[in-house]
């Protein structure tokens, strides 16, 4: 690790890229285009966030995975303590806007035996997440507002699972707002026709995901962090030497 700035309890390092770990997948459309946009203006200009303790990448998956495609050995990056209860861990629900793709949801779930029931609210929703009892949460907007959950067939499904399947089943990403936004709210603000919640996420399981390489899907976790500011890094510095050319 090489100490660029220390300023309090903030570090900005150039670290290793292949020291890290990334803890959730990435767009890879979105990935293109960030990609053409670095190697066009050369440099990097906000840093990644990683925490100290396991190399884990918080903040930043696409510019990390842009700095690999682009070849570069090593990635700035604000280096912090993830255990800081100011660091907060929150999440992000998916959602459809049309009926045909709420409709498609279900298809998706149907066809790949998750089982969907109805229950009485979203705090119901909550609670059976909270307790295991359910993968996933769906409210729809079908006349009124319908609340389902879904669980595994066979136990070994998990969220991840379902929303790689409706993934694919739609053959687009979805869209997503913060969770602190109810279902309810997202439905009328985002004219949603189905909006999905997935289980509380802690800090242990998204360094357990991306110590063991399993990494949550696209948008998924939402880390609430002080706002970093811009320190552009130069692609030539973050080269090997045989490619600083």
């Amino acid at each position: 690790m090489e100490i660029l700035e220390r300023s309090g309890d903030t570090i900005i390092a150039l670290l290793n890229i292949e020291d890290l770990k990334d803890h959730e997948q990435i767009n890879e459309s979105y990935l293109a285009e960030l990609t053409r946009k670095i190697k066009e203006d050369k440099e990097i200009k906000v840093p990644i966030v990683v925490d100290k303790h396991s190399n884990v990448v918080l903040d930043g998956h696409h510019r990390f995975y842009a700095l690999k495609k682009l070849g570069c050995r090593r990635i700035p990056a604000f280096v912090v303590d993830y255990y800081n209860p100011d660091i907060k861990l929150n999440c992000w629900n998916h959602f459809v806007k049309t009926e045909e793709e709420r409709e498609a949801v279900f298809d998706c779930l149907k066809e790949h035996n998750f089982l969907t029931s109805t229950v009485e609210s979203e705090d119901v929703i909550k609670t059976l997440l909270s307790s295991g009892q359910a993968i996933l949460g769906i409210a729809a907007r079908n006349g009124g507002n319908n609340f389902f959950i879904v669980q595994s067939e066979d136990k070994k499904q998990t969220f991840e699972d379902a929303l790689k399947c409706i993934k694919t089943g739609l053959s687009k990403e979805l869209d997503y707002i913060p969770d602190a936004i109810s279902m309810e709210e997202a439905m009328r603000e985002q004219k949603a026709s189905l909006v999905m919640i997935i289980p509380t996420v802690e800090k242990s399981d998204v360094v357990k995901k991306a110590v063991e390489g399993h990494p949550y899907p696209p948008k998924t976790t939402r880390h609430i962090l002080s706002k970093h500011s811009e320190y552009p890094v130069p692609l030539r510095n973050l080269m090997s030497e045989e490619r600083k050319d």
